[in-house]
C-alpha cells in the first residue's frame, strides 16, 4: 500500500526557504507554489 499525503498540513513558508531540502515528489503533487511546503514532507537541510 503507497502512502498518500491528505495536504492538510500545507503551510505557506514565510522566509527561510532556502534552508529547507527540496520538495518531495508528494509535495509537487499536491503544489507547484515554491511558497507552499507540506509541513509533514518538508525536511531542514
Amino acid at each position: 500500500m503507497q502512502k498518500r499525503t491528505c495536504g492538510r498540513c500545507m503551510v505557506t513558508i514565510l522566509a527561510g526557504a532556502h534552508l529547507l531540502a527540496p520538495k518531495t515528489r508528494r509535495e509537487r503533487e499536491k503544489t507547484n507554489h515554491p511558497a507552499k511546503r507540506l509541513s509533514c514532507q518538508a525536511q531542514v537541510k
